[in-house]
């Protein structure tokens, strides 16, 4: 019997061993994949290629319109480059394309993923930003309260994702007067953020900032 266990541990062990390739090698062809696409957009934005200037909106435009069609049996690859073009466009003051493209990153993932994983948190994060600067509070706490849902369980001590979203939802039940939550929230973060490999201190510390600010709100 005690063979018997020694054996099957060691089939199981090389099964996990085989699906930790697996997934290793699927995301490495994602990354391939974006960064093949993302090498051709900034290639056309090439002035010399057709001899006039190539806005970047009008870039993103027609590289968001061909995801569709450039990526029809990839969903997983066409979503995790919408949230990059959502992020682009939402530093660009595009809101409204910037929420197109966070949605649609956010559906895909959770169709394909459930509602509890680092993807689909990541794809909430985003659109919780996204409200707060569209100044809808309500609906930047509703959707970043349902990122760090999804992130909790899923997402690694070493991924800064966490530590990003308690922040952000920190800053959010702070400008809502809910000091006591916002100071937890911060709190955390900083300890998340401490805990990373590669930490950066500039964030750190500006993370400690915000928690000296809500205790100096309290009076402390």
């Amino acid at each position: 019997a005690a063979a018997a266990l020694v054996a099957l541990a060691v089939v199981v062990g090389a099964g996990v061993a085989l699906g930790q390739a697996r997934v290793a090698r699927a995301e490495a062809d994602k990354a391939a994949a974006v960064n093949d696409f993302l090498v051709g957009l900034l290639g056309a934005a090439d002035p010399t290629a057709d001899g006039r200037d190539v806005r970047v909106a009008s870039l993103l435009d027609q590289a968001a319109a061909s995801l569709d069609s450039v990526f029809a049996g990839q969903p997983d690859v066409a979503a995790t480059l919408r949230q990059t073009l959502g992020t682009t466009y939402h530093n660009l003051g595009l809101y409204e394309e910037a929420d197109e493209q966070f949605s649609r990153s956010l559906a895909v993932r959770e169709r394909l993923y459930g509602a509890r994983h680092r993807d689909v948190a990541e794809a909430r994060n985003a659109l919780g930003l996204l409200q707060l600067d569209r100044g809808d509070n309500a609906a930047a706490d509703s959707l970043l309260s349902l990122a760090l849902a999804s992130a909790r369980p899923t997402v690694p001590r070493t991924d800064g994702l966490l530590a990003d979203i308690l922040g952000n939802l920190g800053y959010v039940r702070f400008l809502d007067g809910d000091l006591d939550a916002s100071l937890a929230l911060h709190r955390e973060s900083v300890e998340r953020m401490q805990a990373l490999p590669d930490a950066d201190p500039v964030e750190v510390a500006a993370g400690m900032g915000n928690v000296a600010i809500v205790l100096g709100n309290q009076g402390k």
